[in-house]
């Protein structure tokens, strides 16, 4: 349940994990820089705040993964709803949308002043990301 000093934020799609940067003649490339830009403006239009948050936060994310349409439906309908233990880490797509909420530049000034996280991963039919970020 949202209160009132709490937002709100639901990403459609599959979520994404944060991978490494890669190196190359002296350069780093960054391949998700483009998904992140967009990501971070769908989270954007969804927070409407005044300024960005800068105090403690406590952050609640649901990650719902896509269950294997290699599966019968019969084996689909029991995997709706049970925790998603394969691929990808939970940390590595945590990180992502972390680096997303703090690039979007309305919702909260770094990630450092999150000081509680529930995650976790579960599957759906219906693929997206929820985020409950409660300001303290």
């Amino acid at each position: 349940m949202l209160s009132d000093n709490s937002v709100k934020i639901v990403i459609p799609g599959v979520p994404i994990p944060k991978t490494r940067p890669r190196f190359s003649r002296g350069r780093v490339y960054n391949d998700q820089a483009k998904m992140m830009s967009d990501l971070s403006f769908i989270m954007k239009a969804q927070c409407h705040l005044r300024e960005p948050y800068s105090g403690p936060v406590s952050m609640e994310a649901i990650f719902f993964m896509p269950i294997p349409k290699s599966l019968s439906l019969r084996k689909q309908k029991e995997l709706e709803g049970k925790p998603h233990i394969k691929k990808a880490d939970i940390d590595n797509i945590l990180k992502y949308f972390l680096d997303s909420i703090v690039a979007a530049g309305n919702i909260i000034t770094d990630d450092a002043i999150i000081c509680q996280v529930h995650a976790s991963k579960i599957y759906s039919s219906n693929p997206r990301t929820e985020i409950v970020l409660a300001i303290h």
